[in-house]
């Protein structure tokens, strides 16, 4: 295979292609409201100047990504924290799959985290429905980001989940590169977090291997991000109310648009991402003599656990519980004040919702997202 061809339509920017990606970025009318979006407080001119001397991707990174990222924590969480990085190894790639709950900040955080600590970042899976501008391209692909092809015939896609798989097993063999993909298409609307088995069966499709010796090339090293408060909650729960009433709804652009900016802009209490050790075939040994899809089912089975065991749960997650279930199991968890405050929340979020929804359903679809971490951690 001829990895300078056969992946063009896929892989991130090289370094080379920066100085003339940036100069398309600064000429963009959509990037320096971006800009502004993100860095408030900064002058545009010394910002623009910075920018001018990026040369590679790592210094795109640096300059723009990273320090973005640290803007948004210092604007909009409480608390970041991370535990089980002293389990990676930074002479090794590692295939990081989590759970999905913001478009934008599950991946960041990951190689914010990893860049802090010492690690090179992870390239970074992204759909092509989120390429929604020219320059929302150019800034993914300068973040290290591929794409993931959403929309073709079933040919088309069978043939580019062939060239992702054989993309990805590059990136962590050769390139020795780590990479972020999310345990399923799309976020988990109601939270409740499931590998998806056709994700595992790509991922297997580029080699040629017997499935335990593939699975070890793959590295997987889940891990779980717990958010105490999800700025798009309400958002999520109104997709699910139309869907549940069985109503029009079509993820347009402007959805995608309005979910990513609210992700980044809205508050969210405390973050903590939980990392775990990659994933060996002892942890789920292949029998040559079983069915492969029942291994494969097994294998999501194994990474839901290692995700839902390592969330962080906050006193959101037991308060939906016990607000959901009409109970006082987990009040012990929170406070008289923090229960208020939670209901409050609530009902000011079920308030933005659109004038055609039922806002009782909608705060019990928001108590049904906040719970799920919960539920399915304790096996509840």
């Amino acid at each position: 295979m001829d990895h300078n061809t056969d992946f063009e339509d896929i892989r991130p920017f090289h370094d080379h292609e920066v100085p003339a990606a940036i100069n398309l970025l600064l000429r963009d009318p959509g990037f320096v409201m971006f800009t502004r979006f993100l860095f408030p407080t900064v002058n545009k001119s010394d910002l623009f100047r910075s920018f001018r001397t990026i040369q590679t991707v790592k210094e795109f990174q640096e300059k723009f990504a990273l320090t973005a990222i640290d803007s948004i924590i210092k604007r909009t969480v409480k608390g970041l924290t991370y535990n089980g990085q002293n389990l990676l190894d930074k002479a090794s790639s590692h295939l990081f799959i989590s759970n999905h709950r913001d478009i934008i900040l599950d991946s960041a955080l990951l190689n914010y985290i990893l860049f802090k600590n010492g690690f090179e970042t992870s390239e970074l899976a992204i759909g092509e429905n989120l390429l929604l501008s020219p320059f929302i391209t150019n800034v993914v692909k300068l973040n290290k980001s591929f794409t993931v092809m959403r929309n073709g015939s079933s040919r088309e896609l069978y043939d580019y989940s062939k060239r992702l798989s054989a993309y990805i097993r590059y990136t962590l063999n050769e390139k020795n590169t780590s990479i972020w993909i999310a345990q399923r298409e799309g976020r988990a609307k109601d939270c409740d977090d499931r590998t998806q088995v056709g994700l595992l069966k790509m991922l297997m499709m580029a080699s040629e291997a017997m499935p335990g010796n593939a699975l070890e090339l793959l590295h997987i090293a889940p891990f779980s991000v717990s958010y105490e408060f999800d700025p798009c909650d309400m958002l999520k729960a109104v997709e699910l109310y139309y869907k549940e009433k069985q109503l029009p709804y079509e993820r347009t652009p402007e959805i995608d648009t309005e979910s990513m900016l609210t992700g980044i802009s809205g508050p969210k209490g405390r973050i903590h991402l939980e990392f775990t050790p990659r994933i060996s075939d002892r942890d789920v040994p292949y029998d040559t003599e079983g069915n492969l899809n029942d291994w494969l089912k097994e294998l999501a089975n194994y990474i839901d656990q290692r995700i839902h065991q390592s969330y962080m749960l906050w006193p959101t997650n037991y308060a939906a519980y016990d607000m959901l279930h009409k109970t006082e199991r987990f009040s012990g968890e929170y406070t008289a004040d923090e229960l208020a405050y939670f209901t409050k929340y609530l009902t000011e979020k079920a308030a933005m919702a659109p004038s055609d929804t039922d806002k009782d359903e909608i705060i019990r679809l928001m108590l049904v997202m906040y719970a799920f971490p919960l539920r399915n951690k304790l096996g509840i």
